[in-house]
C-alpha cells in the first residue's frame, strides 16, 4: 500500500506532467499559426511571381512577333529594292531604251 507522502509525490509529478504537456500544446499551436502564416505568405509571394511570369513572357511574345513582322517587311523591301536596282542597272545600260516600255 502506498503511504500518503508517496501519493501526493506522484500526484505532484503527474500535475507537472499535465502542465508541461499543456505548456508544449500551447507552443505546438503557435508554431502551427506561424507555419501557416508563413505557407500563406510564400503561397502568396509564388502566385505573385507566376502572375510577373506569364506578363513578361506575354510581352516576350509581342516582342518576337514585332520582330518577325519586321524581317519579314525587312526582307520584302529588300527583293523590292533588288527588283527596282536591277532595272535601273538595265535601263543605265541601254540608254536609248524606254524603261516603262513592255517587251
Amino acid at each position: 500500500m502506498l503511504t500518503l507522502t508517496t501519493t501526493r509525490r506522484r500526484d505532484a509529478r503527474v500535475e507537472q506532467a499535465l502542465a508541461e504537456l499543456a505548456a508544449a500544446k500551447r507552443h505546438l499551436a503557435e508554431a502551427n499559426v506561424a507555419l501557416v502564416m508563413a505557407a500563406d505568405s510564400a503561397l502568396t509571394a509564388a502566385a505573385r511571381h507566376e502572375r510577373e511570369r506569364r506578363v513578361l513572357l506575354r510581352r516576350l511574345g509581342t516582342a518576337l512577333r514585332g520582330c518577325h513582322r519586321y524581317r519579314r517587311e525587312a526582307d520584302t523591301d529588300a527583293r523590292i529594292i533588288h527588283l527596282l536596282s536591277g532595272h535601273l542597272l538595265d535601263a543605265w545600260s541601254h540608254p536609248g531604251a524606254d524603261p516603262g516600255a513592255t517587251t
